[in-house]
């Protein structure tokens, strides 16, 4: 049976044949103002060694702070493999995790593990006011420590997951067949659409719908959606009407589920 585990944000942990995945890992949570002021990306190392002690795996599908931040505490603290883009791979090398440690991913590959296979996939990362700031190359030199800012997206990936008989989904990329797709509540209609009918899922679960600048501790309270294009009852609607069939839940943060 896989489990899994909303972490807030774009965070999961997954349960599967014995091995501790995860995906976007992101807990620290700057403030608002933090990030306005473009403070230096500390992790809270006792909270990520209290609720994430054990990792085998970590997959990261963008390189924006509020993905990438605690990954390389993270990795660091389990010594995990780290699936992700190569800005994401040079910034994590800049914080000190290992090169050892780091795989590059290359959409269509298909990584075995002991869980069964991940397949990279292409995703669609919504349209950002403010993207000259968060996208784009790397500078040729980093300075530690790292900045908020500094955290640059140059792909934005989706995993696509086969464990113990099911097939996940992790974001709007393509995938032929999933029996539960998690994504954000944003994605073109024609990608919708396609997604949909190819994957052809029972369930849909919505993450990435919180506003990420609030501690976990706090209550969680939605995103302005018209904003960042997360209005998390409308897309539920859209999804229903395109698939009927389908089941479509908001993720609770930090409860183990089954898939």
């Amino acid at each position: 049976m896989i489990q899994y585990r909303w972490l807030g944000t774009n965070g999961l942990h997954l349960r599967c044949a014995e091995m501790n995945v995860l995906v976007d890992p992101f807990l620290t949570r700057p403030s608002a103002w933090q990030v306005l002021m473009n403070r230096p990306a500390t992790p809270n190392l006792a909270l990520l060694q209290a609720e994430l002690p054990k990792a085998d795996m970590i997959c990261v599908t963008h390189a924006h702070y509020d993905h990438l931040m605690d990954v390389p505490a993270l990795a660091m603290q389990t010594g995990a493999q780290v699936l992700a883009s190569a800005n994401a791979c040079r910034l994590l090398a800049g914080a000190g995790v290992p090169e050892s440690q780091l795989r590059v991913a290359r959409v269509g590959e298909r990584i075995l593990c002991r869980a069964g296979w991940i397949q990279v996939t292409e995703a669609a990362h919504p349209p950002l006011i403010f993207a000259p700031l968060v996208n784009g190359n790397l500078p040729k030199r980093l300075h530690s420590p790292l900045r908020l800012w500094d955290f640059k997206m140059d792909v934005d990936l989706g995993f696509w997951m086969h464990s113990e008989g099911q097939r996940l989904l992790i974001g709007n990329g393509i995938a032929e067949q999933a029996d539960v797709i998690f994504m954000a509540a944003y994605c073109p209609l024609p990608r919708l659409e396609e997604l949909l009918r190819r994957a052809n899922p029972r369930r849909v679960v919505l993450i990435h719908w919180d506003d990420f600048t609030r501690p976990l501790s706090a209550p969680l309270k939605s995103l302005p959606g018209r904003l960042l294009h997360r209005d998390v009852e409308r897309f539920t609607r859209v999804v229903q009407a395109i698939a009927p069939q389908v089941e479509v839940t908001r993720a609770e943060a930090m409860r183990w589920l089954a898939v």
